[in-house]
């Protein structure tokens, strides 16, 4: 989330409820963990988790979006730089969608799909060379 906050020059108030929406759905994130927890071998446990980081990916891309709508981003915020925001966002969707079409038939291999996400989003990304820029 830096890189997208690191972008921004200024906030408004559709951009606010935007990320209150994002940040209500990652307060879900510990109890649906703890779901999986409790039940690892559960293909309901494994598919509220990844709708739930599903709803996570998807508010970060609302709040991309909101902020590129209301021309909020920092002068040098360029498409190039849009595509790479966008592009890092929508890397773990595909994963948790995959794991939400395995869970019923193997849930150790849904569970690695949504483990990997946060394997790849360590790496450093296109996006992340713009970060020191100001």
């Amino acid at each position: 989330m830096n890189f997208q906050l690191g972008l921004l020059d200024r906030l408004n108030r559709p951009y606010l409820w935007t990320n209150v929406f994002y940040l209500m759905v990652i307060c879900v994130v510990p109890f649906s963990a703890n779901l999986i927890g409790a039940y690892p071998n559960s293909p309901a446990s494994i598919s509220f988790y990844a709708i739930n980081l599903l709803c996570a990916s998807l508010g970060q891309l609302l709040t991309t979006q909101c902020a590129h709508y209301y021309n909020l981003n920092k002068k040098f915020y360029n498409s190039e730089i849009r595509r790479a925001v966008i592009g890092r966002i929508l890397i773990a969707p595909l994963f948790y969608i995959g794991s939400l079409v395995l869970a019923h038939w193997n849930t150790t291999a849904a569970a690695l799909l949504l483990v990997a996400p946060t394997a790849i989003y360590i790496l450093p990304g296109h996006v992340d060379k713009y970060e020191a820029r100001d």
